[in-house]
């Protein structure tokens, strides 16, 4: 089922490497060995070939976000001692060859199936991308391999009031996803979840639903930044911007939506972090490097953490 010549997940190289210049490199971090939940192996410990189950927009107005859906190759054969493990949080790394040479990109799945050896990940596609031609002309029965998870990240159910805050940019918010979700589904969680995420527009939007649904939760506050609003109304199309008051915006948002027209700055935080002054704090950052590191310097900048621990790049 899988080939005992493939490395254990521990041993990568550097010639694993996916050129990604990652700030936390998924290379530097061990995978989390034994499930907790089951006695199985999981199945993505090595390298293993995975089908493309489905493919599709993420949205209809974003057609170069796609949501890929995959099953395991062999489900029906002989599979019964093993499954799909992804904890929230971790990535999983796809391996392609293109032009004669291997090529290596980690994502994190937004969505896992453990018994049914299912997962979906989001893949924004670049103009010109070697990777991103590969993953645009895969077709439904394809077989593509994967082997993780990788990462460090764990929740545990805390032991006094705390807060986590989770920032993200752009399809980044993907790997946040499954965290939120571990928490707010959690009835003896009672962590305190801030989602800062940050887009470029309201058609950029991702997982919109998801964010609409996680409101409900008494402990779940969410709010969305919009740095590059424009709105089709005169005014804004002249500015070059919205103010956010405009008709034509405000009839784009759901009911009660949190979204405001501006980036995430130092002001926002601040605002949205002294109300729980006694609580233990916790940041989450996910994004792209240079995000990463602005989001830490302000964070630092500001004192609201006490060890470099309690910021946790994803």
């Amino acid at each position: 089922m899988v080939s005992a010549q493939d490395n254990d997940i521990d041993s990568y190289t550097e010639s694993d490497c996916c050129g990604n210049g990652c700030v936390n490199c998924v290379l530097n971090v061990k995978s989390i060995s034994p499930i907790e939940i089951t006695s199985k192996q999981n199945i993505l410990r090595n390298y293993t070939k995975f089908t493309l189950k489905n493919k599709q927009p993420h949205t209809p107005l974003l057609p170069d976000v796609i949501e890929l859906h995959f099953v395991y190759a062999d489900v029906n054969d002989g599979a019964s001692d093993f499954c799909v493990h992804v904890p929230p949080g971790h990535h999983i790394m796809m391996k392609a060859f293109i032009e004669d040479k291997v090529w290596l990109r980690p994502y994190s799945p937004f969505w896992v199936d453990t018994s049914k050896f299912e997962f979906k990940i989001l893949v924004n596609l670049k103009p010109q991308g070697l990777m991103s031609n590969y993953i645009e002309n895969l077709s439904i029965g394809d077989k593509v391999k994967f082997r993780g998870p990788i990462g460090n990240f764990v929740h545990k159910t805390p032991s006094c009031d705390k807060c986590i805050y989770i920032i993200t940019q752009g399809v980044a918010i993907a790997p946040t996803i499954p965290i939120v979700e571990q928490i707010l589904h959690n009835e003896d969680d009672l962590t305190r979840v801030y989602h800062l995420n940050c887009f470029t527009d309201i058609n950029h939007i991702y997982f919109r639903k998801n964010l609409n649904d996680f409101n409900k939760y008494w402990n779940y506050e969410g709010h969305i930044y919009l740095a590059h609003q424009v709105c089709s109304n005169e005014k804004c199309q002249n500015s070059g911007s919205c103010c956010g008051e405009c008709e034509v915006f405000r009839k784009l948002l759901w009911y009660k939506e949190p979204a405001y027209t501006r980036r995430l700055t130092k002001t926002d935080l601040e605002k949205i972090c002294c109300n729980n002054l006694n609580y233990q704090k916790e940041f989450m950052i996910s994004g792209a490097k240079e995000f990463q590191t602005s989001i830490s310097e302000i964070i630092n900048e500001m004192n609201l953490v006490n060890e470099k621990e309690d910021i946790i790049l994803l």
